[in-house]
């Protein structure tokens, strides 16, 4: 047997709300979190030890949160969707006035950002204090079709065709069971299952993929250009999440792992990972949300002393980390994408900086370039998954479609893309969206929160031109919400009542 059977323990306390209170490690640290009213969030602690203060404006939204000795400021447009983030040192404000300190060797500002949408809510251009600014376009489906420098198009399968002037009508271009043959210079063969078993990169390597019968890839070799050749092999637990990855070597006849990796779930997030570097323990923004906010390293040093240091993530819109600070506010890495998710550029400051995150729920595997996206691996240059959906139509008509754009969608589990729900698209539509809710006396967030947990689970029975009825229940209170389907899929949240 290659990975070595482990068994570890995570156990969970809660309070009178339903809240998660601690999550305590199977080393026996805890992770605290603290809530204010029924349920917001406004601390993480490790053992007592500040991760992060939250504070929030009058409707619950996250408006702040230290990171270290940074403070983090977001400013959210009418609707609540990013329109400007900054990260300074505590006390310096955006102007650099303040402490005279350098913060992350970039001026007194770590992180400036701004985004601007259209009126569906497409992101139309982002700006960022290294990369400058990137605008984006898209069709009238909300299929990106420019982002900065690069250009996409589409056939009426939504799958991605190459953009080097060819035409569906020229043959080359044309897909066959929504089985991209080319791409951009790469090479794409499948098996009679739909799975991606071989592809050939523009730079010459060669990579083959192996599957087991439930379709989990198991093992790639690659072909390097220089005439070497790699082995890695994967294993899944029994609800298939990944808990390891190596390396595969042979000495004196007997098969061997090195670069052996571990990785430890709470739920569907990525708890922990054991590499060489020591032990990984990562924490989100939010317990429902998959976007990193904190990454815990411990390891021995050569002394044989127990270290432990605490990273921050630092993520755009859509949560893709592109910047990772210390407790200092040092800076320790930075990285810049294309359009669909795949690291373009980064900078490590430091040898020990580890930064694995792309997409959310998305792990990169350094070996392959495929993104590891919990139930199945995204191919980030083509922006698509390298099998078919394990949900087939309940995920949509495209088994290997990730989204019409990654600028909007997200799909944490690798299994249908999380549709974009408002609730209306000016303040008015808002106010009249919470009216009846607000005059029962619940709680505006805690409302949209459920609305989205529950309509998020049956997105697809949402039909065009169709009224959506459903009745939930909010803190004991039945209520009532009716959603529609737009032209671009966004599902619009019009009104909610009590009954």
């Amino acid at each position: 047997m290659l990975f070595l059977t482990q068994t570890q323990s995570i156990r969970y306390h809660y309070d009178f709300n339903g809240n998660r209170t601690t999550t305590v490690l199977p080393d026996g640290r805890q992770i605290n979190y603290l809530y204010y009213g029924s349920g917001h969030l406004h601390q993480i602690n490790l053992d007592g030890e500040v991760v992060s203060d939250i504070e929030r404006d009058k409707l619950h939204r996250e408006i702040q949160r230290t990171q270290g000795a940074l403070t983090s400021r977001y400013e959210l447009d009418p609707l609540g969707r990013l329109k400007k983030q900054i990260a300074a040192l505590n006390g310096v404000s955006e102007s650099g006035k303040g402490k005279n300190k350098v913060a992350a060797g970039y001026g007194h500002t770590a992180v400036k950002r701004s985004y601007g949408y259209d009126k569906t809510g497409n992101l139309l251009h982002s700006s960022d204090q290294r990369t400058g600014t990137t605008h984006f376009e898209y069709d009238k489906l909300g299929r990106i079709t420019q982002a900065g420098n690069e250009r996409f198009a589409f056939d009426p399968a939504h799958n991605i065709l190459s953009t080097n002037g060819q035409t569906v009508s020229d043959g080359l271009n044309a897909v066959t069971d929504n089985r991209i043959k080319h791409y951009n210079g790469i090479s794409y063969y499948y098996d009679e299952l739909g799975n991606l078993i071989h592809r050939e990169l523009p730079n010459g390597e060669v990579q083959n993929y192996f599957y087991d019968l439930h379709d989990q890839l198991v093992k790639v070799e690659i072909f390097k250009k220089d005439g070497t050749k790699e082995t890695w092999v994967y294993t899944y637990d029994a609800l298939g999440r990944r808990i390891g990855k190596g390396r595969l070597n042979t000495e004196n006849g007997n098969d061997i792992l090195d670069s052996e990796i571990v990785f430890l779930w709470d739920g569907s997030h990525l708890l922990q990972e054991h590499n060489s570097d020591g032990l990984y323990t990562y924490i989100y923004t939010d317990q429902d949300s998959y976007e990193p906010l904190a990454q815990i390293r411990n390891w021995t040093d050569a002394e044989g002393e127990s270290k432990q240091e605490t990273h921050y993530f630092h993520c755009d819109q859509i949560g893709i980390p592109r910047e990772m600070t210390d407790k200092d506010g040092n800076l320790l890495w930075f990285g810049d994408y294309y359009g669909w998710g795949k690291l373009k550029s980064e900078t490590n400051i430091t040898e020990t900086a580890h930064q694995p995150f792309r997409l959310q729920n998305q792990y990169c595997d350094e070996e392959t370039g495929l993104h590891y996206n919990f139930f199945r691996y995204y191919e980030p240059d083509a922006g698509r998954f390298v099998n078919q959906d394990p949900i087939r139509l309940w995920g949509g008509d495209n088994f290997y479609q990730f989204a019409f754009n990654a600028k909007t969608w997200i799909d944490p589990l690798g299994l249908s893309n999380t549709v974009p729900i408002q609730f209306g698209n000016n303040p008015n539509q808002i106010y009249h969206a919470f009216r009846h809710t607000d005059e029962l006396g619940l709680d505006r967030e805690r409302v949209k929160k459920a609305v989205i947990d529950d309509l998020s689970k049956c997105a697809h029975q949402v039909q065009p031109g169709k009224p959506f009825n459903k009745q939930i229940k909010v803190d004991g209170v039945d209520i009532q919400y009716t959603a529609f389907k737009l032209k671009d899929g966004t599902l619009n949240v019009g009104r909610i009542h009590g009954i």
